[in-house]
């Protein structure tokens, strides 16, 4: 009976393990692909606003351990600039969030304040990309980095709209179009309403047999992660 109840004991002392969710990954600059250290990395939840945060390493990789589950916000911030991920990350229970991050820390001067919103923008769906017909015929792929601003209707001003870097003309009039249709979630300061600068790498990808559009939603650290446009 003695050797019993000491198993019992020792079993009842050890502590359930928690779930836990991570999202992670690479932080590269959009002109050269070359990684980016130093750069703070906030991981928000949208239900509750708790954050978490820390700082990639020299070759661009972070890890971030939310307390819960639900949906969040990544942002991004190098000195005085700041960029928010423009898609929100859904983490359940013991699920894991990988993904190469492309980014230009380009944001032109006076929108949200310097030090960036306390709440930044979101967008209320995935964009939506037409991959230009003539391209998709000839399999060709590319990468258009665009820059906008979201205004406090939760559109985007169409007249900053500009183009940083793009493949083709015909790829840059595909990211026109969705960014135009887009609806977002205003950017907020201090409680109002404010415009904030989105940059944004949209990735026109095609599978690895290269007949038809890359669907799946598992992002790869060995190529930039691919949009999902529609033929």
């Amino acid at each position: 009976m003695r050797e019993v109840f000491l198993v019992l004991c020792v079993a009842s002392a050890i502590p359930a393990v928690a779930p836990a969710q991570m999202a992670g990954g690479k932080v590269v600059d959009v002109s050269d692909r070359h990684p980016l250290g130093g750069v703070t990395v906030v991981l928000r939840n949208i239900a509750n606003d708790e954050a978490v945060q820390t700082v990639s390493d020299s070759a661009g990789w972070f890890t971030l351990f939310p307390k819960g589950t639900g949906r969040y916000v990544l942002i991004f911030r190098r000195g005085l600039d700041f960029l928010v991920y423009p898609d929100t990350v859904a983490l359940s229970a013991d699920s894991v969030f990988e993904k190469m991050f492309v980014v230009a820390f380009q944001p032109p001067e006076g929108t949200a304040g310097r030090d960036g919103p306390d709440l930044p923008v979101l967008p209320l769906a995935a964009f939506r990309l037409r991959y230009p017909p003539e391209l998709l015929r000839s399999m060709i792929e590319g990468t258009v980095v665009a820059q906008f601003v979201v205004d406090t209707s939760g559109r985007a001003d169409m007249r900053t709209f500009k183009v940083v870097r793009s493949a083709d003309e015909a790829f840059s009039q595909a990211v026109r179009e969705s960014v135009s249709s887009a609806r977002f979630r205003a950017a907020k300061r201090h409680g109002l309403k404010v415009r904030q600068v989105v940059n944004r790498a949209f990735h026109f990808c095609l599978s690895a047999d290269r007949s038809s559009i890359a669907s799946s939603a598992r992002p790869s650290f060995s190529n930039a992660d691919c949009d999902r446009p529609r033929r």
